[in-house]
């Protein structure tokens, strides 16, 4: 239904400033949601998201709203005082608790 799709947005608008005050990489989430969109697109038989029943918006609309609140995201996710976190989650070897390669 509508009123849960909206429901759906905001935990998605919510879901990445939690990731951001985390510590975690928010623009993680754009690519998770591209590799989702890519699963739905590469399936012949996925059911119509744009049914009035759906109780979730297009993955494709999702993806456009989390790139529009990226730029916030990363503002805050820089902002958070998470680089003395991480840099003795690396010193500790514990880095890839970040998802971290370097």
């Amino acid at each position: 239904s509508p009123l849960s799709r909206q429901h759906e947005r905001d935990a998605d608008a919510l879901g990445l400033t939690l990731v951001a005050r985390a510590c975690r990489d928010p623009s993680k989430a754009i690519r998770a949601h591209e590799q989702l969109a890519a699963i739905e697109a590469s399936q012949s038989d996925f059911p119509d998201v744009n049914h009035p029943f759906a109780t979730h918006p297009p993955i494709l609309d999702r993806l456009d709203a989390l790139r529009t609140q990226l730029p916030t995201a990363m503002e805050m996710y820089e902002q958070s005082g998470c680089t003395p976190i991480k840099y003795a989650l690396k010193r500790a070897g514990l880095g890839s608790l970040y998802g971290d390669a370097d």
